[in-house]
C-alpha cells in the first residue's frame, strides 16, 4: 500500500486477559489486562517513528443485576501506549471512562445504551454507545456494541462458527520527547475493518478464530501539545488475522445438533 510515494504494512500482536470475579449472586468485578505491539513497516517516508508501538491496558469493570431485566455496566481502562523511546511519564498514560445499562427482554434478546469518554481515537472526547445482543437460537445471532463492533454469527455445527463482522479500533500513543524537541507528541491511529471468517470450538473453553477482510478506512493524526497538526489517510487494504482464547466461546444458549 503506498504512501507519499512509499510503502507501509502493519503487523499487530495482542494478548488480553480478563476473568470476572463474582462479588455476589448478582454482582461481577472483572478486572482486564491487556498487551498490544504494532510493528510498522515502511519504506520511502517514514511515519515519524522508529516503528514500533505499545500499549499495555489495565482495567476494572462492575456489572451489577438489578433485576431480570436490568444490568447496568461501569468501568474504565487505563495504561501506556509510546514508541517506548524514552522513559515512560504520565504522557504515555491513555484512559477510557464507559457506563451502560442492559434490558433483557427475553433470553433471546437484550438492548442496551450508555456513553464512553475516550481518547484513543484522537482528542478526547464523549462517545455513545448502543449494544444489541439478538440470539434466537444457539446457531444464529447479532451481537455488539456500536460503533466498537457487530458480529453476525452462523453456528452450522457445534465445533464451528461462521461470522461476519465490523469494528472500529485506535489507539493514541505518546511520542518519545528525546526525539521530538522537547514536545509534547502523540500519533494516533484508527481503523474500520469489515471482514468474516470462522471460530473453532475445542470443546466448549478453547477457541481459535481466523479471521480476513478489508480495512476500509485508516487514519494517522499528529497531536503536538495537545494540538491537532492534521491528518493523514492510508488508502484501504487487505488485513488477515489469527486468535486463540480460553473461556465462553461467543454464544449464551446452547446448540441444538438436528435429529
Amino acid at each position: 500500500m503506498d504512501i507519499r510515494g512509499g510503502k507501509v504494512g502493519f503487523q499487530v500482536f495482542k494478548g488480553l486477559l480478563s476473568l470476572p470475579i463474582p462479588l455476589g449472586q448478582r454482582t461481577h468485578l472483572i478486572p482486564l489486562l491487556g498487551y498490544e505491539h504494532i510493528r510498522v513497516d515502511t519504506s520511502g517516508e517514514t511515519l515519524g517513528h522508529d516503528g514500533n508501538l505499545h500499549a499495555a491496558t489495565f482495567g476494572l469493570s462492575l456489572a451489577h443485576r438489578f433485576n431480570d431485566r436490568w444490568t447496568g455496566i461501569v468501568g474504565g481502562t487505563t495504561g501506556p501506549a509510546s514508541n517506548v523511546a524514552g522513559e515512560l511519564s504520565s504522557h504515555d498514560l491513555f484512559w477510557t471512562l464507559n457506563a451502560l445499562a442492559l434490558y433483557t427482554s427475553s433470553p433471546a434478546f437484550t438492548f442496551g445504551f450508555g456513553g464512553s469518554y475516550d481518547q484513543r481515537l484522537g482528542m478526547p472526547l464523549p462517545v455513545p454507545l448502543l449494544s444489541l445482543r439478538w440470539e434466537p437460537t444457539g446457531k444464529f445471532s447479532i451481537r455488539g456494541t456500536a460503533p466498537s463492533a457487530l458480529y453476525v454469527s452462523v453456528r452450522p455445527l457445534r465445533a464451528l462458527t461462521l461470522q461476519l463482522t465490523a469494528s472500529l479500533g485506535g489507539q493514541r500513543y505518546h511520542l518519545s520527547n528525546r526525539e521530538y524537541d522537547g514536545t509534547d507528541t502523540r500519533l494516533a491511529y484508527s481503523l474500520v475493518k469489515l471482514g468474516g471468517g470462522t471460530r473453532i470450538h475445542f470443546g466448549e473453553k478453547v477457541h481459535l478464530e481466523l479471521l480476513a477482510g478489508y480495512l476500509v478506512a485508516r487514519r494517522f493524526e499528529k497531536i503536538v501539545d495537545d494540538d491537532s497538526q492534521g491528518k493523514d489517510f492510508l488508502p484501504p487494504g487487505a488485513f488477515f488475522g489469527g486468535s486463540l482464547w480460553f473461556g465462553q466461546g461467543g454464544w449464551t444458549r446452547p446448540f441444538e445438533a438436528p435429529r
